[in-house]
């Protein structure tokens, strides 16, 4: 086994340590260093990457290739297989410069590296939008504040409604707006939807689709919800399920994908 121990650095005095670097590394040299350094993107730290860091400059020169694996959520698959390939396989670091040229911006912002991806590989959900105050991480807490993610989704709902009166056959069209919201908190998430009806006869206009409280458990894969819900006429299930409860195993817990 070899011996890896050395004489700590700090012991020897500042103009011998000053002398050694200069003679080992001279003026024009670039010298990297390898620092775990954490990934944040849009405030919220992803995990720490090991990075190769310049310095003379601080300039970020490669991460390892780690980084794809915390940002494969956020990447398009096409992206994502594009970023794999320019990984180093002797050293299984990506290149910052050429992450960029790929559309995958990687710098250090004060102690974090800050990834900004261009639209060719960034995949979000529009229509969802992410909030929360992170605290600066510090030597003691490197754990963001758990972010509220919400959403607003509005949905034109057109009804074809056949009334059969004195053996005359009508058909209305009512138009509506559907209305469909959602916010989650880290495991615990709540999602309603409702439609509002433009028929001017109609006794309640606002229509209750669903509304629903879940308590996620990712590791065990099981949800926990409670709530109203339309379900489809079978058998003997109802059309409406009254404060019910159910626990299941889904592999699938995202609120905001998981129908």
């Amino acid at each position: 086994m070899q011996n890896t121990s050395h004489k700590p650095v700090s012991c020897l005095p500042a103009r011998k340590l000053l002398f050694l670097l200069f003679f080992l590394f001279p003026v024009g040299v670039v010298v990297s260093i390898e620092l775990f350094i954490p990934l944040a993107l849009r405030d919220e730290v992803l995990g720490e990457v090991r990075s190769e860091i310049d310095p003379n400059t601080n300039e970020l020169l490669a991460v390892d290739a780690d980084v794809l694996d915390l940002l494969r959520p956020r990447l398009r698959p096409a992206a994502h297989s594009r970023l794999l390939q320019a990984v180093d396989q002797d050293t299984q670091m990506l290149s910052a410069a050429q992450a960029a040229e790929l559309g995958l911006v990687l710098r250090i912002d004060e102690i974090e590296i800050v990834v900004r991806a261009e639209p060719s590989v960034e995949i979000e959900a529009p229509r969802e939008v992410v909030f929360g105050v992170r605290r600066r991480p510090n030597p003691d807490l490197l754990t963001p504040v758990s972010p509220v993610s919400a959403f607003l989704n509005l949905r034109g709902v057109v009804e074809n409604q056949i009334f059969v009166q004195n053996g005359d056959t009508e058909n209305e069209l009512p138009l509506g707006l559907g209305l469909e919201a959602a916010a989650a908190r880290g495991p615990l998430s709540a999602r309603a939807s409702a439609v509002i009806e433009s028929d001017p006869g109609e006794n309640d206009p606002v229509e209750l689709e669903r509304a629903l409280l879940r308590y996620d458990m990712p590791a065990q894969k099981i949800r926990i919800e409670g709530g109203t819900t339309d379900l489809p006429q079978s058998g003997l299930i109802g059309s409406r399920l009254v404060l019910g409860a159910s626990v299941r195993s889904d592999p699938q817990l995202d609120p905001f994908t998981a129908r």
